[in-house]
């Protein structure tokens, strides 16, 4: 009797082990899924972070730019009201000449 309790006994031991075997090899090969997707998303993120220091890079360059254009528009701000003001100055001059004029064409 003994030996017929221990076929049943050998045969769910090799069950359980070949179950276990099998949810193994399932969970070897999620796990080199899941490690292929980290891969996969290392590599995205190390192209991201490029295109962030081309990106980074992009805006100092802009900015720089930028600045060196608002010195224009200040430089060219401070032109306009020096020829506003020889304007100025030039037609209070031409309104004097004619007085003058308009004086000595009277005399």
């Amino acid at each position: 009797m003994n030996k017929w309790i221990g076929i049943p006994l050998i045969v769910i031991l090799i069950t359980g082990l070949t179950a276990s075997l099998f949810l193994y090899i399932q969970e070897s090969g999620n796990l080199k899924d899941a490690e292929d997707e980290i891969a996969t998303l290392e590599g995205n993120i190390s192209a991201l972070e490029a295109d962030l220091a081309a990106s980074e890079s992009e805006i100092s360059t802009l900015e720089t730019e930028l600045a060196a254009a608002e010195s224009e528009v200040s430089t060219l701000e401070a032109d306009l009201a020096d020829a506003e003001a020889e304007a100025s100055s030039l037609e209070a001059d031409l309104a004097a000449a004619e007085a003058e004029v308009s004086t000595l064409e009277r005399a």
